[in-house]
């Protein structure tokens, strides 16, 4: 499974790579007010992730761990020039984590 999110993860970057735009000081509702091909894509992978956060108890010693796969990704996009899609991805993230788990969401700062 987790071959399998990387695979799906590069070919999200790849193909993100010609459909980046520049989302500097947007709001996240002006983040995703149009999404592409590849914004659908990484908002699913943004789901699975937050949802993997979302069914662990907040206790739980693995979570720290999810929450630092989150931002490695979000910085790697960032290091390769997807600003827009970083953006979109952590966004989405922390909005499923918002309204599924508040409690995560309060001790997150979120």
């Amino acid at each position: 499974m987790k071959t399998f999110k990387l695979a799906l993860m590069a070919g999200i970057i790849l193909l993100a790579c010609s459909c980046s735009r520049s989302s500097q000081d947007a709001t996240p509702e002006q983040i995703t007010a149009q999404y592409t091909f590849a914004d659908t894509a990484i908002l699913h992978v943004a789901k699975m992730d937050a949802d993997a956060v979302i069914s662990k108890d907040v206790n739980d010693p693995t979570l720290e761990n999810d929450l630092l796969n989150i931002r490695a990704k979000e910085e790697h996009m960032r290091q390769v020039g997807l600003t827009h899609t970083a953006d979109l991805y952590i966004a989405a993230i922390e909005k499923r984590i918002t309204e599924h788990k508040p409690e995560l969401a309060k001790a997150m700062g979120l």
